[in-house]
């Protein structure tokens, strides 16, 4: 083959994006709840009752929260191809080509639908998604039954 490598799947950009920015959202909307609960309480609501300091208060500590899991995950986020023979990982930081020998582990993230997987390689990890097609079982338990979710099931038990 020549540079440019015929790759057979590569992960979703829409839940890429989704799952990147999600704790971004939540630290702005808290944010902003929060602080249009401080100078107008009667505008803010929960349970029925006005928001309180200590509302404020923990709408604010969640919201600094969601943003250091927001920085500290970021360019975990990765764009991803695969071939039966290399794995091209793009995100922020790397973009780069490895040989699935250099891939330590591949495991699927319990509990988040779509399906999320956490790949290691070397001494990195990356977070991707597959397509939406998965099944629900229950109690955290996915079913990843996409076609490059059947491809990393097979090479995760290689």
């Amino acid at each position: 083959m020549n540079n440019e490598e015929h790759f057979l799947y590569e992960s979703n950009h829409v839940y890429s994006h989704l799952f990147k920015y999600l704790f971004l959202y939540i630290s702005l909307i808290s944010s902003s709840t929060a602080i249009l609960g401080y100078f107008w309480p009667n505008i803010v609501t929960i349970n029925n009752s006005d928001i309180s300091v200590s509302g404020v208060g923990i709408l604010l500590i969640l919201s600094l929260l969601s943003l250091i899991v927001f920085f500290s995950i970021k360019n975990k986020f990765a764009h991803i191809k695969v071939n039966n023979r290399t794995i091209s990982v793009s995100n922020p930081k790397i973009n780069r080509q490895y040989n699935w020998e250099e891939v330590k582990s591949i495991n699927l993230i319990p509990f988040i639908f779509p399906p999320l997987y956490k790949i290691r390689i070397n001494d990195n990890y990356f977070i991707f998604t597959t397509d939406n097609k998965y099944i629900f079982i229950s109690l955290g338990v996915i079913k990843d039954v996409s076609e490059m979710g059947q491809f990393m099931s097979k090479k995760a038990k290689n």
